[in-house]
């Protein structure tokens, strides 16, 4: 649940210092978190902590979460900034994520990976 609504908040940032990015693929576990996004050029380093680091101030600020329902069924999640589609679980406000660490994986094919953990 904390990693879900992590990777949200990590994928605005992203998108508000890279530009929009497709992503190409997500994995959720209770170890790790893992969004793929397809970006025709190498992810630069010190934007990426730029990234880490907006995410992290951003949820050490304790922002709610509101997730609601419309009369067809669509769960819609609010964050701040952020509102989107997701039936998923979330946290009720950030300040229970904590921290997170960002990694950068080359897979290949002209892709860039971004991996999302929580910082223990």
């Amino acid at each position: 649940m904390k990693l879900h609504s992590a990777s949200h908040m990590m994928e605005y940032f992203l998108w508000e210092n890279f530009g929009y990015m497709k992503r190409t693929g997500s994995n959720v576990d209770e170890n790790k978190d893992r969004a793929d996004y397809a970006h025709d050029d190498r992810l630069d380093p010190e934007t990426l902590k730029k990234v880490e680091e907006d995410t992290n101030k951003f949820l050490t600020e304790g922002h709610p979460v509101t997730i609601t329902v419309d009369t067809e069924g669509i769960r819609t999640w609010r964050c701040g900034p952020v509102e989107m589609h997701c039936a998923g679980t979330h946290v009720k406000n950030t300040s229970e994520i904590g921290e997170i660490k960002l990694k950068r994986k080359n897979p290949g094919r002209g892709e860039e990976r971004v991996e999302t953990s929580l910082k223990e």
